[in-house]
């Protein structure tokens, strides 16, 4: 789940092809891929998290503020200390 201004550049690109790709950074890998569905309303929790991470509190009833899941196809993960034997991909 996430969320962007409807004003961005990643919210322009969804709205044309709602195909995406996230990654995690560091050494615990893991690509998904999947489409972009824009949500009505934030999902249980999602406030709370976005704030305790960013320190900042959204206004879920705010209709300028949309809300996004990403629904995965694919999942590529790896460890990258033990790449060959960590490395794992599901398909949706």
């Amino acid at each position: 789940m996430f969320s962007t201004s409807p004003e961005s550049v990643s919210a322009q690109h969804l709205r044309a092809d709602p195909r995406a790709t996230v990654h995690t950074e560091g050494s615990h890998v893991a690509i998904v891929e999947g489409v972009v569905e824009a949500l009505a309303l934030a999902p249980d929790g999602f406030v709370e998290g976005y704030e305790a991470k960013y320190g900042w509190r959204m206004d879920p009833a705010d209709p300028g503020t949309p809300f996004f899941a990403l629904r995965p196809r694919t999942v590529l993960a790896w460890d990258e200390a033990e790449l060959a034997a960590t490395m794992t991909r599901w398909t949706f």
